[in-house]
């Protein structure tokens, strides 16, 4: 497995806050653990929900206060503790790089190996 983390400002703090599904982030979980030996577990959650309430009002005539709740627990993951963990010595890259390309699509660029870096 070979994997490289480009940022062109890597070493500044990241701005967004990041939420995931439980299930989705113990398989990151098991990921890293596995293939890295990095523990990026409950260290790196900052909430749990049990259950998630979405509220999709405000356009299409629904109401604002229309909520749809999934029984499907959802975290917001530490960004701090994340890039941190990230940052350790894990048997990946790091380069600071410059994606400058189109999105085509959900991971999905063009043109191909448009991802550029001084390495």
């Amino acid at each position: 497995l070979d994997v490289l983390l480009a940022d062109t400002n890597y070493d500044r703090a990241w701005p967004p806050n990041y939420g995931i599904w439980q299930d989705e982030w113990e398989s990151i979980q098991k990921l890293y653990g596995d293939e890295f030996g990095i523990d990026i577990g409950e260290k790196c959650i900052d909430r749990k929900w049990q259950v998630t309430d979405c509220f999709f009002g405000g356009s299409f005539d629904i109401p604002t206060t229309n909520r749809y709740r999934l029984d499907r627990p959802y975290i917001r993951v530490d960004k701090n503790a994340l890039q941190d963990n990230l940052s350790l010595d894990g048997g990946y890259r790091i380069v600071k790089a410059n994606h400058v390309s189109d999105a085509m699509g959900i991971n999905l660029y063009s043109p191909a190996g448009s991802l550029i870096h001084d390495e």
